[in-house]
C-alpha cells in the first residue's frame, strides 16, 4: 500500500528513516507519514494553518539588539566606518 513511500528502511535496525514527505498543497516536506498530517498547512482538517505565521509579524519583547541602535544611526544617516571628531576642551561656564 504505502511501500513506495517507505523505501528508506535501515535493514539492520528495521526502522523507517523518513518521517515526513512532500505535501502537494503547501509544497513543503512536512507531511507526517504515520500521522497523515501536514505540520505546515495542517492538511486533513478543513481549515488551513495560516494564522500562526501571521500573528508573529511584529517586533517582539526580546533583546532586539539591532533595533536598539537604529534610531541613533538614523540621525547620522547610517554612516559607518568614520572616526568621531575629538571633543573640544572648554571652560565650564555657569
Amino acid at each position: 500500500m504505502l511501500f513506495g513511500i517507505f523505501n528508506d528502511i535501515n535493514d539492520s535496525k528495521g526502522r523507517v528513516k523518513k518521517t515526513h514527505t512532500l505535501r502537494v498543497r503547501c509544497g513543503r516536506r512536512s507531511f507526517h507519514l504515520q500521522k497523515s498530517r501536514c505540520s505546515a498547512c495542517a492538511y486533513r482538517p478543513a481549515h488551513k494553518r495560516d494564522t500562526i505565521g501571521s500573528q508573529k509579524k511584529t517586533t517582539t519583547t526580546d533583546h532586539m539588539r539591532y533595533l536598539y541602535n537604529v534610531p541613533r544611526r538614523f540621525l547620522a544617516n547610517f554612516k559607518e566606518g568614520t572616526k568621531a571628531p575629538p571633543r573640544k576642551k572648554g571652560v565650564f561656564k555657569e
